[in-house]
């Protein structure tokens, strides 16, 4: 974006040093607000008052940082200390910068909607294609989940000294925790582990009800959390107190 320039031997200048602290705060955001509004240096009255004092922009002029003009102050020398652009071109390389940061903000909307698609054939293509078999005799709807009364009883079943990963990879659930990160990012609900797994069995349970194939529940659970996350929060406000 255009910015106003300050010359690296600007602190120990002769002129600045006359001019003293005060003024030159006025001088650095009048500078600033002339950039931003293109007027080729020229300050107002009125800005003049909303960003210092009277006395202070007459110091700039006694300095020769600023000359008096109608109805307001002018930078000494603009254009060379700004990098000799005309107040048209500052319009036109202001304008130039806004239409690079809408092309930016174009291309990464496009680019999560590339990734967003590439998720769901990811599920669509390789993930339902044949029904989970986590074990002969066993099925999702099996899947034990403590029933959630307290959060803090919840949180302390989640201690328990069990291998919970062997636990989930026989329903083919690879990782747990990137599932239960995934439930509280799309719900803002802060579920525990246990509250994760509650999560996982009705997803998998209403598959297996629709005779939905699935051949990786990871990817499948993922992909219902990101577009059922409506009816997962509710069904977890409706169990969790």
């Amino acid at each position: 974006m255009p910015y106003f320039p300050v010359d690296d031997q600007m602190a120990f200048h002769p002129k600045i040093i006359a001019a003293g602290n005060t003024a030159i705060g006025l001088w650095v955001r009048a500078g600033s607000w002339a950039k931003a509004h293109a007027s080729g240096g020229k300050i107002p009255k009125e800005i003049v008052s909303a960003l210092g004092t009277e006395p202070q922009a007459q110091r700039l002029v006694t300095v020769g940082l600023w000359e008096r003009v109608t109805d307001g102050y002018q930078f000494h020398d603009w254009e060379q200390q700004t990098g000799n652009f005309t107040p048209e071109q500052e319009k036109q390389q202001r304008e130039s910068n806004r239409q690079r940061q809408r092309d930016k903000r174009e291309r990464d909307k496009q680019r999560d909607k590339q990734r967003e698609s590439q998720d769901s054939h990811g599920v669509t293509n390789s993930a339902v294609t044949q029904r989970p078999s986590p074990s002969p005799s066993q099925h999702v709807t099996d899947i034990h989940v403590s029933p959630v009364v307290n959060r803090e009883n919840s949180s302390t079943d989640d201690s328990r000294p069990v291998d919970k990963s062997a636990h989930w990879a026989q329903f083919g659930i690879t990782d747990i925790k990137h599932v239960q990160r995934e439930v509280i990012k799309r719900t803002g609900i802060p579920v525990t582990e246990t509250e994760t797994g509650r999560v996982i069995g009705l997803i998998l349970a209403k598959a297996e009800k629709s005779n939905t194939t699935i051949l990786s529940p990871q990817a499948y659970v993922i992909s219902s959390i990101r577009h059922s996350w409506a009816e997962i929060q509710q069904s977890l406000n409706e169990t969790v107190t």
